[in-house]
């Protein structure tokens, strides 16, 4: 009878656990609605994991709803029991996937590895590719710069070769003059003549004329410069008349401001001293209450407030 009472007391505390669980778990779930409906913005993975945690949630909520019905029923909690063994093996499912996911991470790191460096070969086989091809253009362009070089002494050679066969193998015929030809020449020259006699004429009249003009506008404007040079001269002279004139009372004019700002100075100076002076003294006056400031003497001094420690 006792063992049944303790069996009875430890499923009545083990049915109290699951109801707290069960509790706890709806506090979770009912947080978790809070947090999505003022929360919404978050990003893939964070969603995908809220979404397997609420089903967890559902899963563990059906578990310990039947096995609370089985406990009441039967008294058993095969369901839990299951339930658990499922866990176990998502569990172990779980560590083998992660697992088989660092072998394919840390196959892939090395098949990128082997990617990178076989890159890298390429990039460098095409590099050295790319210098051979770039010397055999330029010794393709060197060659045909040579030929062309050559071709082209060659045709001129054979030029001047067939030209010296030509020279060796020429005849000198002397032709002479005809009378008609030499009147025509001679007719030509004279005509050249004539027009270059002509030419020079024509020009030495024009700087002739150019000549005249220029001198003309050169003493015009010689007068004009003589002109205004005299009128300088003369109002110079009639200045420094007047100047001479005015002299003795421009000297006292100038005197007489000096001894003014003199005078203004030395009155500024004094004016500052006796209102110093006369500050001193009321100065004194007030505090020694003499003069006119006697009456100050009987007045009352206003109390002055003490501090409170």
């Amino acid at each position: 009878m006792e063992e049944q009472k303790i069996a009875k007391i430890d499923v009545i505390l083990f049915v109290i656990n699951l109801e707290t669980a069960n509790l706890q778990i709806q506090l979770v779930d009912s947080c978790a609605k809070y947090n999505e409906l003022y929360y919404a913005t978050c990003s893939k993975k964070q969603s995908h994991q809220q979404n397997k945690l609420t089903r967890e949630r559902y899963l563990l909520k059906d578990v310990f709803r039947q096995t609370l019905l089985e406990l009441i029923s039967d008294e058993d909690w095969s369901v839990l029991r299951n339930a658990i063994t499922l866990l176990q093996r998502t569990s172990l499912h779980q560590t083998q996937l992660r697992r088989r996911h660092e072998e394919l991470k840390s196959s892939l790191e090395a098949i990128t590895t082997q990617l990178k460096k076989r890159r890298q070969e390429s990039e460098a086989k095409l590099r050295h590719c790319d210098l051979n091809t770039a010397l055999l253009k330029d010794i393709i362009k060197d060659t045909m710069m040579n030929t062309a070089m050559r071709l082209n002494y060659v045709d001129k050679w054979l030029l001047a070769r067939a030209e010296s066969v030509d020279l060796e193998h020429r005849e000198e015929i002397n032709i002479p003059p005809s009378t008609d030809c030499e009147k025509r020449v001679h007719q030509q020259v004279s005509k050249i003549y004539e027009l270059q006699i002509k030419e020079r004429q024509e020009s030495l009249e024009y700087w002739k004329c150019r000549y005249i003009k220029d001198i003309v506008d050169i003493n015009e404007r010689l007068k004009l410069k003589s002109k205004k040079f005299k009128e300088a001269v003369d109002r110079r002279t009639e200045l420094q008349e007047l100047y001479d004139l005015h002299a003795g009372e421009m000297r006292a004019w100038l005197s007489f401001k000096q001894e003014r700002s003199a005078r203004l100075a030395r009155e500024e100076r004094s004016r500052l001293a006796a209102t110093r002076i006369q500050a001193w003294w009321r100065g004194v006056m007030v505090r020694r209450c003499i003069g006119v400031f006697k009456q100050l003497k009987n007045a009352k001094k206003p109390q002055t407030k003490v501090k409170k420690k």
